[in-house]
């Protein structure tokens, strides 16, 4: 039922589109549990958190430091 969203959620990914796959995959795991449909929840779920790992790396990878209130630690 969900499979061709699935689909454009995992080339979204593929593409490095991270933002655009972890709303696709979220608006299919979110439609896939009002259905009650587990197959498509399962499936939806690497895609979501291959999409926010990416999303958290690429955060990580702007600076070598923390900072606080404008202050290196």
């Amino acid at each position: 039922m969900f499979k061709t969203d699935l689909a454009k959620a995992q080339s979204a990914l593929d593409a490095n589109e991270t933002f655009e796959a972890e709303r696709l995959a979220r608006d299919v795991l979110e439609a896939a549990r009002a259905a009650k449909d587990f197959a498509s929840m399962c499936a939806a779920l690497p895609i979501l958190r291959d999409a926010r790992t990416s999303r958290l790396e690429a955060a990580l990878n702007v600076s070598d430091e923390v900072r606080f209130l404008e202050r290196p630690l």
